[in-house]
């Protein structure tokens, strides 16, 4: 049986709430609770279903993301102009987004199945930061070849597997013969403990197993390492119930940001912003649902945006500290407000985002220290920036950046090669000698004008043009939703940019095209943002000038 949701949908719901729009009883509370009783039936028939294949999810992320974007326009005409019938739509499609999100429930299942931990990825986190004094970021997969051979057996180790230290796939066997002085690296309790933990996850996923071997390892910072380490060592060795409870932090902060976004921004906000994180293209549950700590850094950087509009400066630079620390790339958003503070410096005032930065440099510098705490010590940044320097040069097809812009992948990538058109370190360094620095020099202009929050997010155009980052690491796009918060159609023409992002895998077969037209997608939307704030700002100006011409007059 095919999956019953955008049936039931299109031919129940959504034409039994268009008849009751049509007579505007959508304000009377009895026809609001026969329609999500409705919902309801159709959301129970749904979850009963089981999940959908990925490619039919994503087809009903479009129809969400489209649906959303048809709201926000009518809004913007005046059509939906009741506060009551305008959240009851957003909590509407908010759920609706929530269930697909979920994959109705199956999360990482398939039909029938029900998984919500994201095993491929807790793997290498939980591992990784569990046992960082013994392996940093080079030898996880050596270690775990010793500890599945010492555990099952030598003759277990097949197939080929990522050398960490040079970034390419080499033959299993290969590594395990190296893996005497990793070994050796832990204490025997230590090891025993490793084993079970290895084993936990080689008994869970099976077959699947051996991919794990063929990614690009750990690459946490030392900050989450300090984080994710101490939870981690707080687990008995292959526990199944222990290594399942980490996955439900990210759900409860996830949960944390709703309600920060709700609290500084309103509810009608914190629901199209839930609606956009169910339906961001490239950061879905598959990527990054049921993991440990995914959204640590995003909870500190919306944390941070919110304090920040409600003029917190210090509570926001300790925020923007934490997510700076956890990954790196938020240093760019700090650009606008350094930009911002030094502008209002010149004018002889001291505002929200001087204050926001000098905190952000004592949190940031409180923990750096706090690093120490790894058993590494401060040897951990140089380990991690040792790692970083060879995980850059992996050419992966899901990143988003003027990089993949400038030189598209030619053809479907393969794990062990992808070809590209230009190279891709060449085009990096011209990138950064002259597309970057323009960028900063435009941030630098607009900022003098820019609100504290519009500075934050003037960070965007550096950073796609400075850094090429995984997909999912764009759902910091949630911050033009609450820069845009007042302005329906621009709030639209984002929705619109997710639909239009589906609607190319109507059409195109590989990955690696779609995400080049989804760089395109992203570089439109960030520009279409920048002048629809200038234009704004502009009228605003115009506006304020023929209120007090008069006055001046009289």
């Amino acid at each position: 049986m095919h999956h019953p949701f955008v049936p039931a949908v299109c031919l129940l719901v959504l034409p039994a709430a268009a008849v009751a729009a049509h007579y505007g009883r959508l304000s009377d509370r009895r026809i609001r609770a026969a329609l999500i009783g409705l919902a309801l039936v159709v959301a129970g028939w749904s979850i009963a279903a089981g999940g959908m294949d990925y490619s039919h999810l994503k087809s009903v992320k479009m129809l969400i993301a489209a649906g959303t974007a048809a709201a926000l326009f009518a809004h913007a005409r005046g059509r939906l102009q009741a506060n009551r019938s305008y959240r009851f739509i957003l909590g509407s499609i908010a759920a609706a987004a929530a269930l697909v999100y979920s994959n109705f429930l199956a999360f990482h299942g398939a039909r029938g199945v029900r998984e919500f931990v994201h095993l491929h990825d807790v793997a290498h986190y939980y591992l990784g930061a569990k046992y960082f004094g013994e392996i940093a970021h080079a030898d996880l997969y050596i270690a775990m070849l010793r500890a599945e051979a010492d555990r099952y057996g030598a003759h277990t180790v097949i197939g080929r597997a990522r050398d960490l230290r040079t970034n390419q796939l080499v033959e299993a066997r290969d590594l395990l013969r190296d893996s005497n002085p990793v070994k050796a690296s832990f204490t025997p309790t230590r090891w025993h403990d490793f084993q079970d933990d290895v084993g936990f996850f080689h008994d869970t996923l099976r077959g699947q197993y051996r991919k794990l071997l063929h990614d690009h390892g750990y690459n946490a910072t030392p900050m989450w390492t300090v984080v994710g380490g101490a939870l981690a060592n707080l687990v008995p060795a292959g526990s199944n119930t222990g290594i399942r409870a980490l996955t439900l932090i990210d759900p409860i902060l996830s949960l944390a940001i709703l309600g920060a976004i709700a609290w500084a921004f309103g509810i009608e906000t914190a629901l199209i912003a839930a609606i956009y994180l169910c339906v961001l293209f490239g950061a879905s549950f598959g990527w990054l649902g049921g993991a440990v700590l995914r959204h640590l850094w995003f909870a500190a950087f919306i944390g941070s945006a919110c304090l920040l509009h409600r003029r917190q400066g210090v509570l926001a630079g300790g925020l923007l500290a934490l997510s700076i620390l956890l990954r790196v790339f938020p240093s760019f958003f700090a650009a606008g407000l350094v930009a911002k503070a030094f502008h209002e410096w010149r004018a002889g005032k001291i505002g929200v985002a001087a204050r926001c930065l000098v905190a952000l440099a004592v949190a940031g510098c409180l923990l750096f220290a706090a690093t120490t705490a790894t058993p590494r010590g401060l040897d951990s940044w140089s380990h991690f920036r040792t790692n970083m320097q060879r995980h850059v040069q992996n050419t992966a097809f899901n990143t988003i950046g003027f990089t993949r812009l400038a030189q598209p992948i030619v053809g479907d990538p393969q794990p062990e090669r992808e070809t590209f058109t230009l190279d891709t370190q060449l085009v990096y360094r011209l990138q950064l000698i002259t597309l970057f620095p323009l960028t900063l020099l435009w941030l630098y202009r607009r900022a003098r004008h820019a609100t504290d929050l519009e500075a934050m997010a003037l960070g965007f155009l550096p950073v796609f043009a400075g850094i090429d980052l995984a997909c999912y690491y764009y759902v910091a796009l949630l911050l033009l939703v609450l820069v845009l918060r007042a302005r329906p159609t621009a709030l639209a023409l984002l929705f619109g940019a997710e639909a239009i992002s589906y609607s190319m895998r109507l059409f195109e077969d590989q990955d690696s095209v779609i995400f080049f037209y989804r760089n395109v997608v992203v570089l439109l939307l960030l520009i279409g943002a920048q002048i629809e704030l200038k234009g704004t700002r502009t009228s605003n100006t115009m506006q304020n000038a023929t209120e007090v011409r008069p006055a001046h007059a009289g």
